[in-house]
């Protein structure tokens, strides 16, 4: 019953480096077919002529549900999104760039900042020496929220300005709009302490800014290079129909957001807007509302313009996606887009943005869905309808992943399955915490207060392995049709699997101690 796992794959930030979006008639074609799969899906599930429990078939129907809206949110917009091509007036700045001596450009032209928050040396030093050597003249800036003299002297060695403020107030949003204070430049970029960025990135990214003086900032793609890891290769696959196609569409409707790295910004829109948002840990996407609102234009350029590293640990992954998650469930519930002063295209796309994350929730019930009968008898379908179900289910779930693999041109890997529908404790503990208002924290080891064990980690999903693996049993002996309970049996096999490879990796013997080198870079050590 996992209809959500092609959707989780389609969403959450590139494996291909793409110059241009170019659609082809059979991509429309598919999507048309899977919507209409959904739809004769849907009509049968949601008029209740199947329903067996109440509670268990109001669960499945929530899943489908929250399933439906996000897979329906990124076919619309692939499907009604017309290719878009570069203006003529960009490349024609860009070959101006090229051909202006650096001389001629003045300090005050572009700025590209560097936060950074005590991480490791060796990974500040190599995106501040390529954040150095960019092509066109600029300024490079450390902004060291870490306090840490060794990176003023790191900084001073390579030859770039290094500024620290005495304070970690708002994060990393405090840390930028207090550099912009001391920073007097037209434009300016951002990159993460771990992204590292080519040459050309001034050269691709300024001439759109410098043709549209009504674009605010230009967003690139967050490509990570070590891809050799269980989770860190997970991770890239999952972002690649993101980068590839979904934040590429959103060109279309005037849509495409930041994502806090890999950008280049106007100054005077930010200044437009009292500076980057800094009421959220997830500033780059409030940030971007509010560019948007204030009537100002984005772009998304779809080149791998930066190589950056994926989480490799589980604690690292989940911190990312507790962040991730509470910034955009603070947009859904606390700036709900569909009531702020935008247009209907960018309503519906921030809006389906917002409402991904809330795909804990129909993970987590798929994953009850099973136990809720082996231990309880509880079936959300009639034991007569079971087969009816199926003969409209399974058409609907075989076209939602054949357009997932159609996207990606090739099947996703197992890990892609394991992370997408693994990280679902992170979603609903963001949930709770914005519902709530608890400042939950995502530690290494889980959503605590105090320092714990690895088990922490992933203790939700090692009591759902083990109820499943107790179910089984209570499934194969009940008195019910054959059919229902292979069924049944088949979905806590794939269950177990899916978080029997996820728990392991949380366990210090399971993860790979050796870091994958990405391509240009030094080993990272600490």
């Amino acid at each position: 019953m996992m209809t959500l796992l092609p959707s989780a794959l389609l969403q959450s930030p590139l494996m291909h480096q793409p110059n241009s979006r170019s659609r082809p008639a059979s991509t429309s074609l598919i999507i048309v077919l899977a919507t209409m799969g959904l739809t004769w899906y849907g009509s049968f599930l949601f008029s209740g002529r199947s329903m067996g429990h109440p509670i268990a078939f109001t669960f499945l129907c929530i899943a489908e549900i929250i399933a439906m809206l996000e897979l329906l949110g990124v076919w619309i917009t692939l499907l009604i999104a017309p290719d878009t091509a570069e203006p003529l007036t960009v490349s024609t700045y860009r070959q101006a760039l090229e051909r202006i001596p650096p001389a001629q450009i003045p300090d005050s032209l572009v700025a590209v900042l560097v936060p950074v928050a005590g991480e490791p040396l060796a990974v500040i030093r190599q995106t501040v020496m390529a954040a150095r050597d960019l092509d066109i003249r600029h300024r490079t800036v450390v902004l060291d929220d870490g306090n840490d003299d060794n990176v003023r002297t790191l900084s001073q060695d390579l030859g770039v300005e290094y500024l620290r403020r005495g304070t970690r107030k708002a994060g990393k949003a405090g840390n930028i709009n207090a550099g912009l204070e001391r920073v007097h430049t037209e434009f300016f970029a951002i990159f993460d302490s771990d992204q590292v960025p080519d040459r050309s990135f001034l050269v691709e990214t300024l001439p759109h800014l410098l043709a549209d003086k009504g674009m605010a900032f230009v967003q690139t793609p967050q490509y990570y290079g070590n891809t050799d890891g269980y989770l860190s290769g997970g991770c890239a696959e999952i972002q690649e129909v993101f980068y590839h196609h979904i934040q590429n569409a959103k060109n279309a409707f005037n849509a495409a957001f930041c994502v806090g790295t890999n950008v280049l910004f106007r100054r005077s829109a930010i200044d437009g807007i009292g500076g980057l948002y800094e009421r959220s840990h997830s500033e780059d996407i409030w940030t971007s509302i509010l560019l948007h609102e204030g009537g100002w234009r984005s772009v998304f350029l779809p080149r791998v313009l930066a190589i950056g590293r994926a989480p490799e640990t589980v604690g690292s992954l989940l911190r990312q996606q507790f962040r991730w998650a509470r910034g955009g469930l603070e947009i859904l519930f606390l700036r709900n887009p569909l009531r702020q002063r935008l247009t209907f295209d960018q309503q519906w796309q921030y809006l389906h943005t917002s409402l991904y994350y809330l795909s804990g929730i129909a993970v987590f019930l798929y994953f009850l869905l099973p136990l809720l009968y082996a231990y309880l008898g509880w079936r959300p379908i009639r034991t007569d309808a079971a087969m009816l179900w199926v003969t409209r289910f399974v058409p609907y779930y075989g076209m939602a992943l054949f357009t997932t693999v159609y996207l990606l041109g090739h099947w996703p890997r197992w890990r892609s399955f394991v992370i997408a529908l693994s990280v679902f404790p992170t979603h609903i503990a963001a949930l709770i915490s914005v519902l709530t208002g608890i400042n939950l924290r995502w530690s290494v080891t889980g959503v605590i207060r105090n320092r714990t064990d690895y088990v922490t980690a992933v203790a939700p999903q090692i009591i759902l392995l083990l109820l499943s693996l107790g179910g089984i049993p209570l499934v194969l002996i009940r008195s019910e049709p054959l059919f229902l309970r292979v069924v049944v049996v088949a979905c806590l096999l794939f269950n177990i699997a899916i978080l029997f490879s996820f728990t392991r990796q949380a366990f210090p013997r399971a993860v790979s101690l050796g870091h994958a080198r990405m391509p240009g870079t030094v080993p990272i050590t600490s």
